[in-house]
């Protein structure tokens, strides 16, 4: 889970630090979030990049990331990606429980180096057939991380996976700001606290002061209090995607890996609001019983080229 309010990168009023961000990466402009994705890859019909984000951190982003994509790891056919985009490396792939050997980092090397590897040297594998990657802490490549570097890398990975759920950091910056408009969807987090719902309030009336299209965001309520879903979206003027209620104990079993995290899925008021969500995000991909996927246990890494390999077997 991310951290309290100091988290963000610049001190001052949020709607300013936006400002910056968006000025220093793109200008004002209606077409920015559709030249973005078809420069991502978008146009020729690569898999889907959903990212989660909030600028409030401790709402509880990473572990809603990484339940949504082991939901659809177990519950689709779907080849599915966790991906933390904090260049800080953040919680996600922890909370998966997975432990990470590898920097996705490393994709943002040049691209005419030969060292730079394939996405899949640099994922590791949960056992229920999710692939998970990120930065590690303290990543020397954390500089790299720039407006400019959203692209080729969304690039790369929609061309490996189906699906991506990208756990984005608790900050805006142009980094931030850029990887929300070249997303397919991103789900907004929220909670019912004034401290989240303000800094949020702020970020949307800032991305729709500078033109940016917002029809790709949609709102998650977390910790519902039964209350504050309905009334959020509508001053947001946001659709709600889904709400999440406030199960305290879950979570901390959860984010201290008490439990194991599939098991979560089916057991619980969290696990199943999380794949009422995934349903609802694809309708036509998920099931109500596990598809099996993460008995074959196919992991891109495995071969040296990069393409896909059946483990069990032991064959691309």
């Amino acid at each position: 889970m991310t951290g309290p309010d100091n988290d963000l990168v610049d001190r001052g009023d949020p709607l300013a630090r936006l400002g910056r961000a968006v000025d220093r990466s793109e200008p004002a402009d209606p077409t920015l979030t559709a030249s973005l994705r078809a420069a991502a890859g978008e146009a020729a019909a690569a898999g889907e990049v959903l990212a989660v984000y909030s600028p409030k951190g401790g709402v509880g982003t990473s572990l809603l990331a990484s339940r949504l994509a082991l939901a659809a790891a177990v519950y689709s056919p779907l080849h599915t990606a966790l991906v933390d985009l904090n260049p800080a490396g953040g919680d996600a792939p922890t909370i998966s429980g997975v432990v990470l050997a590898r920097s996705l980092l490393e994709l943002l090397a040049d691209e005419h180096d030969v060292s730079r590897p394939p996405v899949g040297q640099l994922v590791e594998l949960h056992p229920c057939g999710l692939e998970v990657a990120g930065p590690l802490p303290l990543d020397p490549a954390a500089d790299r991380c720039t407006a400019e570097a959203v692209a080729p890398l969304l690039a790369r990975l929609r061309a490996a996976y189906d699906l991506v759920v990208a756990d984005l950091p608790a900050r805006i910056d142009d980094w931030t700001v850029t990887l929300l408009a070249a997303a397919d969807r991103t789900l907004l987090v929220t909670v019912p606290e004034r401290p989240c719902l303000r800094q949020v309030r702020a970020l949307v009336g800032g991305l729709r002061a500078h033109g940016y299209p917002l029809d790709h965001l949609l709102l998650l309520h977390n910790m519902d209090d039964g209350k504050g879903a309905a009334a959020a979206a509508a001053d947001l003027q946001l659709p709600l995607a889904g709400v999440i209620p406030s199960a305290p104990s879950a979570v901390r079993g959860a984010v201290n890996g008490d439990q194991d995290p599939v098991e979560q899925l089916a057991q619980g008021p969290v696990g199943r609001a999380v794949c009422d969500l995934a349903r609802a995000l694809w309708p036509a991909h998920m099931t109500l019983a596990p598809s099996g996927r993460g008995g074959r246990r196919r992991r891109r890494a495995a071969h040296p080229d990069g393409q896909p390999t059946d483990l069990a077997a032991g064959r691309p």
